[in-house]
């Protein structure tokens, strides 16, 4: 029996927009700003959230191109990739940073809803036809697929708090009083 393949992966939220710029060697290179809220256990059992700490994410070549078209701020992810280490000049000193390279990515399925396209190949592989809508063999209601019907996912991003901030308002940061408790829109 041959091992499950693994790699590291990451989830939180695009805690900033996202930009596309071409590298030095020709590919293009998404990146962003993400944000985790760790869960704390607390007495008694549960857990609170704790404060948001954010890291870079980049996305590389034809990725990065599906990436920018498909994530904005405030959307959650799940990425599978590796850590990158790397020194960055800061005041003329070399400091050490770090970025999560995503050789994949995708929307959050538990915190996102969305509809899925199913292009001819996948169709194909079920036993169906493509473009066709109705029960799937396990009981989902099909989308009508085809090449104009793109994906569209929506972010729970916008989702209110007790206190009226979304998730767009705490991910800003910069001066903005840290998230807490009921205060977290997820």
């Amino acid at each position: 029996m041959e091992p499950i393949a693994t790699r590291e992966s990451v989830y939180g939220f695009i805690a900033t927009e996202p930009t596309l710029k071409p590298t030095q060697n020709g590919g293009m290179r998404f990146y962003a700003r993400f944000g985790q809220v760790p869960s704390i256990p607390v007495e008694g059992g549960g857990f609170e959230e704790g404060e948001a700490h954010f890291h870079n994410l980049a996305v590389y070549d034809r990725m990065a191109e599906i990436a920018f078209e498909r994530f904005r701020k405030g959307d959650r992810f799940i990425a599978q990739g590796e850590i990158h280490t790397y020194t960055r000049p800061v005041e003329g000193q070399e400091v050490p940073d770090e970025e999560f390279r995503a050789a994949r990515i995708s929307h959050d399925s538990a915190m996102t809803d969305y509809t899925v396209s199913r292009g001819r190949s996948a169709g194909r592989e079920s036993g169906r036809e493509s473009g066709r809508s109705g029960p799937t063999p396990d009981g989902v209601e099909a989308e009508p697929s085809g090449p104009d019907r793109a994906r569209t996912p929506q972010s729970v991003g916008s989702h209110a708090t007790e206190s009226g901030r979304t998730l767009a308002d705490i991910s800003a940061g910069q001066g903005a009083p840290a998230a807490r408790g009921n205060d977290i829109p997820f």
